[in-house]
């Protein structure tokens, strides 16, 4: 009687290797995509909140004032400040981009926020709160009061 020498796995036995991978994948796929949503969330709020911070620290060292413009209906944003002529240039002159299927929103009319001199904010602009929400019903909102401090509050999704 010949006896085979065994080497490798059978048809059956990858086949049921590759049932299971993909058994698996199906079953995690809904908490990635939960997660990749609050990732890009997080992420583009964050953006907003640097160059609010940014803003501030700049209006302080430069002892110029400072605004971000936020325009919601291009979803971006951008940085400027007042030269000693008194009209508005960008700086840095780039604009950044809301992405990953994010809104925002100001409230009220207002898009830009004013930063003083001494880092605070205008008393006509605050305190200010932008709003950034995705398809989930996830909420992130950045509030901004007159000394200048900035938080962050998420809330969460609705129950399904």
């Amino acid at each position: 009687m010949k006896r085979w020498n065994q080497k490798g796995f059978s048809a059956v036995e990858l086949m049921v290797v590759v049932t299971i991978f993909g058994i698996t994948a199906v079953a995690l796929a809904p908490g990635f995509s939960r997660s990749w949503k609050r990732s890009a969330l997080d992420s583009n709020a964050t953006k907003m909140e640097t160059a609010m911070k940014l803003c501030r620290q700049k209006a302080i060292m430069n002892r110029r004032p400072y605004r971000l413009v936020m325009d919601p209906s291009d979803h971006s944003f951008y940085s400027m400040r007042r030269d000693s002529g008194g009209v508005w240039v960008m700086d840095p002159p780039e604009t950044t981009f809301i992405k990953d299927q994010i809104n925002f929103k100001s409230r009220g009319d207002n898009h830009d926020l004013f930063f003083e001199t001494r880092g605070t904010v205008a008393a006509s602009d605050s305190p200010a709160e932008v709003r950034f929400f995705n398809d989930r019903g996830e909420t992130l909102a950045i509030n901004l009061v007159r000394t200048g401090r900035i938080r962050v509050v998420r809330t969460a999704a609705p129950s399904s």
